[in-house]
């Protein structure tokens, strides 16, 4: 969400002049966690936006493509890489290139807690 958020919406001049490429090492350092407290009266809904906002192909299509959001979802990103380019990028398909790099990033098991 960086890329909309931070660098578009702060320095919008600078279209164009900037691209991702390939660090010295593979890492992953954020993300979007969702969790739900057990004494919740509401637990149901909760489960269910859960669900939605993970697994729904149509919605996290649309996330992806209006929101420029890598998705944890490796099979809909490699879907939409060959299709999603960035004018502040310069034209690079960056979803292709986060794939490439999220198959080089260290991975840790879930943790229940």
């Amino acid at each position: 969400m960086a890329l909309p958020h931070v660098f578009e919406n702060n320095a919008p001049e600078t279209a164009g002049k900037w691209g991702v490429t390939h660090g010295p090492k593979a890492f992953t350092g954020g993300g979007t966690f969702l969790a739900m407290y057990n004494g919740s009266e509401n637990k149901e809904v909760a489960w269910e936006f859960m669900k939605f906002y993970t697994t729904d192909r149509d919605f996290l299509t649309e996330l992806a493509k209006n929101e420029q959001y890598f998705l944890s979802n490796k099979e809909i990103n490699i879907e939409l890489a060959p299709e999603l380019t960035s004018d502040f990028l310069n034209g690079q398909k960056y979803f292709a290139f986060f794939n490439e790099a999220g198959e080089e990033a260290p991975s840790a098991p879930a943790i229940n807690i």
